[in-house]
Order: C-alpha cells, then structure tokens, then sequence
C-alpha cells in the first residue's frame, strides 16, 4: 500500500488536515474492489478512531511514529475501507473489542496466507474475504446483515457450528452468504481456523 500526505495548517500545533491514498492497484488485486481517498485530521486526543459520518480518520499526535503508529493507521483505515467497500462497520468499541478485532484479524488472515500452520491449511483469494464480509447475513426473525465474527464463522465454515463458542448471543436459525470458496477451502478447516484464532490463541 503506498500513501502520500498533504499537510495544511501548522504541523507545529498538530492541528493539519492530512489526505491519504493508497496504490488503488494493490487493493484491487487483493480485494478485487476499492475505496476513494480519505481524510486524516492529526489531533491531540487519546484514541485514534474512523468516523464513518464524516469518511475520516483522526490519528492522535502520539500515534504517528514507529510500529505502533504504523498499526493504528491500518487499523483505522481498515475501518474506512471496511465502511466504504464493504458494506459498513457494525458493533461497537471497548479495550475487549479491540482483542477481538484482533483476533477474528489473525482469521480472516489465516484465510488468505499462502503459508500452510497448525490450524492453518487454507490459501483463498483477498476477494474471497471481501465477498464473504460483504455478503453474509444471518436470519433471527428478521434476516440481518453479519454483525459480528460469529456470524462471519457460520458463513465461512458454511455451518451453524456454535458449540461452546459465542456465548453472548443465541445462533442464528440460518444464514447465506455468495462468496465462492476456493483455495483449499472446507468447513472443517475453517473450523479449525477460526476456533484457532479466535479462542485458542488467546
């Protein structure tokens, strides 16, 4: 991913508006879709967060520099390019949100890495993930779109498969999703992936 920044304002004061970019040929070559330029306001504030209302992205001053900095502006933007190009962000924010996010991350991951590990043997397409995500819904009463990683299990492992996992709420009675499944791709290892990444690591 390449990104350019266009300062205004007195960097001094931390208080500039920032454009950013990407290299729209690497989105699409792993997602097979993209998403317009986006805002970053630089602010002195205590967590760096995406705004879907607004289509921006604030970076706190102390979110910058060095590996950490290089984590929260991907994060964010993952956020952004989740909103626009996927359907939109669901759930909400905690410092447990934040685990999980980083968890149900390492899956869909898992998903897509050509690396074959223990619990890992799965090397679908970038456009795989992004058509899963943008596709899955599961029905209660009412059919829903996927708003959290249980959801996006069922539709990943093509199986209502709750066991004793996600307890904080009841399956659903069905699901669908279009994504095409490739890649070495079968429900027992996306079971095992997940179940994984998601629990077993942690």
């Amino acid at each position: 991913m390449r990104e350019y920044l266009q300062l205004g304002g007195s960097v001094g004061s931390r208080a500039c508006v920032c454009k950013y970019g990407k290299d729209k040929s690497r989105g699409l070559s792993l997602f097979g879709i993209g998403r317009s330029f986006i805002s970053i306001d630089i602010q002195n504030c205590g967590n760096s967060y995406y705004s879907p209302t607004d289509d921006k992205i604030v970076i706190c001053n102390t979110d910058i520099w060095d590996d950490f900095g290089i984590f929260t502006q991907a994060h964010e933007y993952g956020h952004a390019f989740h909103e626009k190009a996927l359907g939109g962000n669901t759930g909400g924010t905690s410092f447990e949100g934040s685990l999980i996010e980083a968890a149900y991350a390492a899956f869909l991951y898992d998903l897509t890495d050509n690396v074959s590990e223990v619990r890992d043997s799965i090397s679908a397409p970038g456009s795989y993930v992004g058509d899963l995500i943008r596709t899955c819904q599961a029905r209660y009463v009412n059919w829903i779109r996927a708003n959290g990683p249980d959801l996006i299990a069922y539709c990943a492992e093509n199986a209502i498969n709750p066991a004793t996992y996600f307890t904080t709420r009841v399956p659903p009675s069905s699901y669908l999703e279009s994504a095409s499944e490739s890649g070495g791709w079968s429900g027992t290892r996306v079971h095992d992936n997940w179940t994984w990444n998601m629990y077993e690591k942690r």
